[in-house]
């Protein structure tokens, strides 16, 4: 039995904890013996759990482990909810079943690219060199009932709240935001879900559930005393350097550059060099990483949001900068 069957059995046999359709919600005893009666495939789940994480390589949540990804625990904010159905029997999930959406949202979900109106328009339109796109978690399916006592499944999507809160201005959006929703539940569990749906006036079905958001490690920015020091050569390319597209931040944008190593063919490193002029310290910046892309800000100075030129290992990477030259170089390894 897997994690899915499990639930699907819950949730299309609800006799198994003695209710028939209609009847109240099982009292505490009776889950608590339902659970006794199933110790076994339970104690198998875990297992099955395990096996995933090693799977995907590492396990993500040992801290002691070098793979392992910083993660947050967050309570999303109620959103507003998608009903439709199941239009196709998947093990124990019969077709016709209930299927409720809650679009949460919370801060600490990454948020969509800076995007024109023009790019976030080709998203909506679902045209094929569209780039625009809103990270989204996905609770895993919960057993829950409806109006009338009947089974059904609720999943939680939950976004960044800057998607949310322009999906209750843009019924595009909003439409948008919901057709995201459902693929990820038809691709993650393969269910196929009716878009002949309904927007219940309820800003959540349930009580949300906990999400687990994991972030690329930060890098530690390294500070280079501000004495004079003799200059060495070095292995960087003597090549001009690539000078990236300006984006227009809130703070200002500081100049930097681009280097590629080696300077033709695909990079195995990847050099950024940022000019902070101003800056004393970097006790206070913040640096993430992303597979594409470098976030810097400086508080009150400086926001830099620079793309790549290739995929980077998000688990590696280093930064230094120097007081002398007021410059921040980020080593990153392909």
């Amino acid at each position: 039995m897997t994690i899915e069957s499990l639930l699907a059995s819950m949730t299309a046999k609800g006799s198994a904890l003695g209710q028939p359709d209609g009847a109240a919600q099982p009292s505490e005893e009776e889950m608590s013996a339902f659970l006794a009666d199933n110790d076994q495939q339970l104690g198998q789940l875990v297992t099955e759990l395990q096996q995933r994480i090693a799977k995907e390589g590492g396990n993500p949540n040992d801290p002691l482990s070098p793979d392992a990804i910083p993660s947050t625990e967050i309570i999303p904010e109620p959103g507003f909810v998608v009903k439709t159905q199941n239009r196709k029997k998947v093990e124990d999930w019969p077709v016709g079943l209930k299927v409720f959406i809650n679009v949460c949202h919370s801060p600490n979900v990454p948020a969509p690219p800076l995007a024109t109106n023009d790019e976030i328009r080709k998203a909506l339109n679902a045209e094929d060199n569209a780039a625009y796109k809103v990270p989204l978690s996905l609770s895993s399916p919960k057993p829950d009932r409806d109006k009338s006592g009947k089974m059904c499944l609720v999943f939680d999507a939950c976004v960044h709240t800057d998607p949310l809160n322009k999906s209750l201005v843009d019924f595009d959006f909003k439409l948008f935001l919901i057709e995201l929703s459902l693929e990820w539940v038809e691709e993650k569990y393969k269910l196929e879900l009716s878009r002949e749906f309904t927007l219940p006036k309820l800003q959540a079905k349930g009580r949300l559930s906990k999400h687990i958001i994991r972030r690329s490690k930060r890098p530690i920015i390294a500070e280079v005393p501000k004495t004079p020091v003799t200059k060495t050569p070095t292995s960087a390319p003597t090549k001009k350097p690539m000078i990236v597209e300006e984006l227009t931040p809130r703070l200002a944008q500081p100049k930097y550059e681009v280097i590629c190593e080696p300077s033709t063919g695909p990079p195995e490193y990847i050099i950024v060099q940022i000019q902070l002029p101003d800056v004393k310290s970097t006790h206070n910046a913040t640096l993430d990483i992303e597979e594409k892309k470098l976030l810097l800000t400086v508080p009150n100075r400086y926001q830099l949001d620079a793309p790549l030129p290739a995929a980077i290992d998000t688990r590696e990477g280093g930064a230094q900068f120097d007081r002398q030259s007021k410059l921040l170089t980020v080593t990153l390894k392909c």
